[in-house]
């Protein structure tokens, strides 16, 4: 259900399906394209895995094998609220009918029709229906299966980012657009900014100002949300991603907070966001013009001087000559961890340690290579600094030679010497803590040993 910016689960403390009858062996759960919850129930007397008699015959998946298991029979349970209307199914037998679902509001029909379309019509006919539409819904599908199996999923995310589903109220925009033009940014900052609208829209809208490159004006206006809208404290997750787009657009930001000339105290939020928008400074000082520099440079006040401190810090950046072939792979496979530990290993305030000169990342490998596999959340320590983040796993993302390499390239970047990580030595750490399901905390790794690091 809906709980303001996010979802929030309920009700599954419950089993959605209990029997009491010993035939019933339910082996599937899917949510169909109606919305309701579908259920296969095998609905057998001999059902069982892993039989422990030595005379049972076993097969694929150490199921007991017999001749007696009804293979003909089951069921299938169809569950959904009461006094739900059924979903009308749409006519696909037709090409107008299939063009005429690309409109339906259930992505399962939209993807059928989609499929049938590239069965029926050549490419050529698909992108003289695309010109001819003024639905974006519809465009996205027509240009997808006109160029079926010749563009890959990262492409098709573009395709939909930029041509946006909302056609009420955002304007079509060409493929070959920039999706950060400015009109498209002054629709989604009204749309961040109006307390009217439902609070996860607002943080979706945020979320794709995150996508735009840098605009000088568009900090400006958010500082000003965050001055005004109390609603923001009750809204973490809309807070968060509000934080995020400042982070993207910190010209117009930075130049306003010195006009602001506060020295205060800043509350939670704000402060937060000062930290990660000097950071980001810290990390790219091209992000912010000569002009914002100068102004910083002139200016008496604390924050002006950090951020002529900031804009003035040249980003350590590693020699590709200097590592090892381990370090230059895992230099590659490093880049699905900068956002959270940034592209020079400084880590984000208050969320994320960093891993330059980090005595843990440059200890016993076991420690690193856990948390990697694992993941680690909580509260921690790290260089008197205090983190409050949440790492997920990686164990089933990367390989046991992705891992050593990303290990290799860490402990050897941004004046950070250690030994060389084996690909045997993950392997061997895996299997050990094969068993355990979920994130590390730092009591449970001891980490507050090391916090000084």
């Amino acid at each position: 259900t809906r709980n303001g910016d996010r979802f929030q689960t309920t009700g599954f403390e419950h089993n959605l399906y209990a029997s009491a009858d010993a035939w019933s062996a339910p082996v599937s759960a899917e949510v169909g394209p109606d919305g309701a919850v579908w259920i296969a129930d095998w609905y057998n007397p001999i059902c069982n895995h892993n039989p422990y008699r030595d005379h049972f015959e076993k097969g694929e998946g150490n199921a007991l094998r017999s001749a007696d298991r009804d293979r003909e029979h089951g069921r299938i349970y169809r569950i959904y609220p009461k006094d739900t209307p059924d979903e009308s199914y749409p006519d696909l037998t037709t090409e107008h009918g299939a063009l005429k679902a690309l409109k339906h509001p259930n992505l399962f029909w939209r993807l059928t029709a989609q499929r049938i379309l590239v069965q029926r019509l050549d490419s050529e006919a698909l992108e003289t229906a695309t010109r001819e539409t003024v639905s974006s819904r519809v465009r996205f599908h027509l240009m997808a299966a006109s160029a079926h199996r010749k563009i890959d999923t990262i492409q098709v995310a573009a395709i939909a980012h930029r041509l946006r589903f909302d056609e009420e109220k955002i304007p079509q925009v060409q493929l070959s657009a920039d999706p950060a033009h400015s009109e498209g940014l002054e629709l989604l900052l009204e749309r961040v900014c109006d307390p009217r609208r439902n609070p996860m829209d607002r943080k979706a809208a945020a979320l794709r100002l995150v996508e735009a490159d840098p605009d000088p004006q568009l900090g400006k206006n958010l500082l000003q949300l965050v001055l005004s809208d109390s609603s923001l404290a009750r809204h973490q997750h809309l807070a968060d991603a509000i934080r995020l787009a400042i982070i993207q657009h910190p010209e117009g930001f930075l130049r306003s907070f010195l006009e602001h000339k506060k020295e205060k105290k800043l509350g939670t939020l704000l402060g937060r966001i000062v930290e990660n928008t000097l950071a980001r400074v810290r990390q790219k000082p091209e992000v912010i013009s000569d002009g914002l520099r100068i102004v910083a440079l002139q200016s008496d006040s604390t924050f002006a001087k950090k951020l002529a401190k900031a804009a003035a810090a040249p980003p350590p950046t590693p020699s590709p000559t200097s590592l090892s072939p381990s370090a230059q792979r895992g230099q590659q496979a490093y880049l699905a961890c900068v956002a959270c530990h940034q592209p020079d290993g400084t880590g984000l305030p208050g969320a994320f340690p960093p891993l330059a000169g980090s005595k843990r990342l440059l200890g016993p490998v076991d420690l690193p290579a856990r948390i990697i596999l694992k993941g680690l959340q909580g509260p921690l320590k790290a260089g008197n600094k205090h983190y409050n983040g949440a790492m997920p796993g990686h164990e089933r993302l990367l390989t046991d030679q992705q891992i050593a390499d990303i290990l290799n390239y860490t402990r050897t970047a941004w004046g950070n010497q250690a030994g060389e990580v084996t690909t045997e030595a993950v392997a061997t750490i895996r299997s050990s803590i094969a068993q355990r399901t979920s994130p590390w905390t730092e009591p449970e790794l001891s980490l507050e040993k090391d916090s000084t690091e």
